[in-house]
């Protein structure tokens, strides 16, 4: 079976905030049809003045691309369309050397020059975690649970997942960051996210968690601790003892 990744590989824009959403529909519009998809990569939060989950993006600024397209081709479809975007895009990351033969670039037949074109394209542990948020799992995904666990996600969006702390450890009990629970470095509590222990494009990747008491998940368990806001656990049947005078 032929790898997808080989024909389809991902390139980075940069432009401020403000102008993300913009930009993202002005690409996806203005793709060739079938030759790749422009997304923002986007996750569910919970937001404390709101009271509710909330979309925010995973990246804030940053569209990415997959295409079939090579680097040469994104990154004049990005010249010819920049005119409609109305706004500062920054192409991120590489540089390389073409001969000047390639008349889109000029110079005498025999010259070398260097050409800056900018396009990051991303590793395979970052393209892979794109694949998953775009939906793109691949049956060997499908076949460990994790295509399984984000077909309920819209194409680019990481719902919030859920789960509990022991041991020091992050165990998910719902939710897609079942597929990265050993990717997990750490939690802010307060703020309801998990921050995992790569980066994408320079980028720490992080997502929506929250943990729960693992007494919420196994009510029956009667040794479970009870864990408080700031991730102290209490057994409570020691504290009884010490409150009895035991």
């Amino acid at each position: 079976m032929e790898n997808k990744r080989s024909k389809f590989r991902y390139y980075v824009l940069y432009t401020p905030t403000a102008k993300q959403q913009k930009l993202e529909t002005v690409m996806k519009e203005a793709l060739p049809e079938g030759r790749g998809i422009a997304f923002c990569p986007c996750m569910e939060c919970w937001r404390r003045n709101s009271g509710k989950c909330e979309v925010q993006p995973i990246f804030p600024g940053y569209i990415f691309i997959r295409s079939d397209l090579d680097m040469l081709e994104i990154h004049e479809f990005v010249v010819k369309h920049r005119r409609k975007f109305s706004t500062f895009i920054r192409e991120l990351g590489l540089s390389g050397m073409y001969t000047s033969e390639d008349r889109r670039f000029g110079g005498g037949r025999n010259d070398r020059q260097e050409v800056r074109y900018g396009l990051t394209d991303l590793t395979e542990e970052e393209a892979e975690f794109m694949d998953f948020l775009l939906g793109e799992a691949g049956e060997e995904k499908v076949a460990d649970g994790r295509g399984a666990e984000n077909a309920a996600s819209r194409e680019g969006l990481l719902k919030m997942s859920y789960g509990y702390r022991e041991d020091g450890k992050y165990i998910v009990m719902e939710g897609p960051l079942k597929a990265y629970e050993n990717r997990i470095a750490n939690v802010n509590r307060h703020n309801r996210k998990a921050y995992l222990d790569f980066e994408v494009n320079g980028c720490v990747v992080k997502a929506g968690f929250e943990l729960k008491p693992k007494r919420h998940w196994f009510p029956e368990d009667k040794n479970t601790p009870e864990v408080l806001s700031d991730g102290a656990e209490v057994d409570l049947r020691e504290l009884k003892k010490k409150m009895m005078g035991g």
